[in-house]
């Protein structure tokens, strides 16, 4: 598809940019919350947003079978192409690495920018079972971080531009796309949860010993990391202050539930739809997950709220900023809560809502990301150009 003439506004001309996802914009989760914040920092500057849904379709044992013999993980396979554009954009943003297989046909005459949200490998070497989980089960899991790991370095290699959300991640994206076009742009929060997060910091009314946990109790990682937690640090916590309580919010199966409602102290809610309450009453948020992929939407959140945060070292990954309390042992965790922790907890809040606040307000990443754009749709040049530099 040939692109069209620019349209000229003053100084500025009009870009338009079809952002391709996997989920509709402002959806409450990590991958929505992200690309719907690049969406409105670049409507900020003036570049016209659509938004497509690559949408997800069933895969049977022999697609899958067949997926991996492409060298596709069955993520990327999951999802089919999209139909062609009714209207031919200045560039496409996808807005996941594994969506770039079924989008290539589509973006081949187009500037195309792939956000990579997270490394997706890191992301499976995260859930990969370790400890008693069946070996096959294993050994499939990081067979599919392999593929994964190919398709993201050829995604590098074949974008216009690629955005990456920490230095860690884009260190690795430059080892294995030596040249390719990259961007370092910090993950922030869209509007929504902006206001959301200052509705939860204006109605703080903490209680002592009252603690939260906010997590999708349906992902498994998520289930070994609060459960290990719970075995080794909750008795070294409610050893050291016996009044301790936790709320756990976040939908998971029955005996899930029920193994979590035989912790002392520990109250299982489920889903919760409003968690605003929960937050404003909590004297902490805990953070006990463990991965290494990506950036803690959820700590950003939690910042901006003003909510004192403890978590492990995997909690705050990709930030640069303190977020919370580091707690790497049971020590630790019951440091961070009695004596003068909670004291320390408040301090270390206050001062990562200002870093926050700073994080969000920055405009410096998002006028890096324009003029890339502008640079990238100003003359005619097809794809492999690669008109953008590396900054």
């Amino acid at each position: 598809m040939a692109p069209r003439p620019r349209q000229h506004t003053g100084i500025l001309s009009i870009m338009r940019v079809v952002v391709m996802a996997p989920f509709e914009r402002g959806r409450g989760q990590g991958g929505s919350l992200r690309a719907t914040a690049v969406a409105e920092r670049l409507e900020e500057r003036g570049v016209e947003v659509r938004w497509q849904v690559v949408r997800r379709r069933a895969l049977s044992p022999v697609g899958k079978l067949r997926a991996a013999r492409r060298g596709l993980p069955v993520l990327a396979g999951l999802y089919a192409p999209p139909p062609e554009l009714a209207r031919v954009p200045d560039a496409v943003l996808v807005a996941h690495s594994y969506l770039e297989p079924a989008v290539r046909e589509l973006t081949r005459d187009i500037p195309a920018i792939v956000d990579f949200h997270n490394l997706e490998w890191r992301h499976l070497l995260d859930g990969a079972p370790g400890g008693a989980a069946a070996p096959v089960r294993r050994t499939w899991t990081r067979h599919q971080a392999r593929l994964m790991r190919g398709l993201e370095a050829r995604a590098l290699a074949g974008a216009d531009l690629s955005l990456l959300v920490s230095a860690s991640e884009r260190a690795w994206a430059r080892s294995v796309a030596p040249g390719a076009p990259t961007l370092l742009v910090p993950s922030v929060m869209p509007a929504a949860e902006i206001r959301a997060a200052e509705r939860i910091a204006a109605a703080r009314d903490p209680r002592p010993h009252e603690l939260a946990y906010v997590g999708t109790l349906t992902f498994p990682p998520n289930v070994a990391s609060l459960e290990r937690f719970l075995h080794r640090d909750w008795p070294a916590m409610r050893a050291r202050v016996p009044a301790l309580r936790l709320s756990v919010a976040g939908a998971c199966a029955p005996p899930v539930r029920e193994r979590l409602g035989r912790q002392p102290g520990v109250t299982p809610l489920g889903f919760v739809e409003d968690l605003a309450p929960l937050l404003a009453r909590c004297q902490a948020v805990v953070m006990p997950f463990d991965g290494a992929a990506g950036t803690s939407l959820r700590a950003v959140y939690y910042a901006l709220a003003g909510l004192p945060v403890i978590g492990s070292p995997a909690a705050f990954r990709g930030l640069a900023f303190d977020a919370g309390i580091v707690a790497d042992s049971p020590a630790a965790w019951a440091a961070a809560l009695s004596g003068d922790g909670p004291k320390r907890a408040e301090a270390a809040a206050r001062a990562a809502r200002d870093a926050a606040r700073r994080l969000q307000d920055d405009p410096a990443p998002w006028d890096r990301l324009a003029a890339a754009l502008q640079v990238m749709t100003a003359s005619p040049a097809r794809r492999g150009a690669r008109k953008v530099a590396a900054a």
